[in-house]
């Protein structure tokens, strides 16, 4: 996930790595890892079902007042990006107290 200048992921990261948890129920955890690598959110799955949706929410600190676009998203099986998928770049506003 691309993400725009001016926001950035908290420093602890704490939000995301509950999500690579296993739930107390035993279920699978929503991700198996994350990581970060200049201005994308890197998620990973060890798998999922045809068409099958996962929302991640993702808590962002805004910093720096402007408008903001970031890089585009993509998504793809590991070890096979000749067939990745596109999405439209993220864009937020962000405004001053």
């Amino acid at each position: 996930v691309g993400l725009p200048a001016g926001l950035t992921i908290p420093t602890d990261m704490e939000q995301l790595r509950k999500l690579c948890r296993r739930p107390e129920d035993g279920a699978e955890p929503p991700l198996s890892a994350v990581e970060i690598r200049g201005r994308e959110l890197i998620l990973y799955w060890r798998g999922m079902r045809k068409d099958q949706v996962i929302e991640v929410p993702v808590d962002l600190i805004a910093q720096i007042p402007g408008t903001y676009r970031g890089p585009a998203s993509r998504a793809y099986v590991y070890y096979n990006a000749t067939t990745k998928t596109w999405i439209e770049p993220l864009s937020v506003t962000i405004q001053a107290r």
